[in-house]
């Protein structure tokens, strides 16, 4: 199956964590891998509230996240 490139955005004491415990654990373990793992985990985690099925194809797209202004903690 074609694999297409994500991108996202992260907090950075999270990607820092992943990245010491890729480079300490090493053999063979890419951040790439661990995040398709991790992806593919979710959404079978996500199926399995859907009684174990796949979900259908979406009619029309998604909606999008509400952008959050960097450094506000969203108080106020």
């Amino acid at each position: 199956m074609p694999k297409i490139p994500v991108g996202i955005r992260v907090e950075s004491e999270l990607m820092e964590r992943l990245k010491n415990a890729v480079w300490h654990l090493g053999q063979g373990l890419t951040i790439t891998s661990i995040i398709e793992q991790s992806l593919e985990q979710a959404v079978q985690d996500l199926e399995a509230r859907n009684g174990g099925q796949p979900f259908p194809p979406r009619k029309g797209k998604l909606p999008k996240s509400p952008k959050k202004n960097e450094g506000s903690d969203g108080a106020g």
